[in-house]
């Protein structure tokens, strides 16, 4: 089954994110300009995350409704 652009995108987003966590192991800092880019990729992958349960809730709820017209019908 081929990943949706949402899932792509947070895999990127996870990627991005735990390289700047581990930058931050080995320089035991992050600098300024790190730390935003890291807030940022954070908050961006929270946003993404909602997005994708809310696109699962709503092919959920479609699924169940398909469903429902199927069995009325059969």
């Amino acid at each position: 089954m081929a990943k949706t652009s949402v899932e792509k995108a947070k895999k990127r987003l996870d990627k991005a994110v735990s390289r700047l966590e581990a930058l931050s192991q080995d320089d035991g800092a992050l600098t300024a300009a790190q730390a935003r880019k890291l807030s940022s990729l954070k908050a961006e992958r929270e946003a993404l995350q909602d997005t994708a349960r809310a696109v699962s809730e709503r092919l959920d709820s479609t699924i169940q409704k398909i469903k429902g017209v199927l069995e009325s019908r059969g």
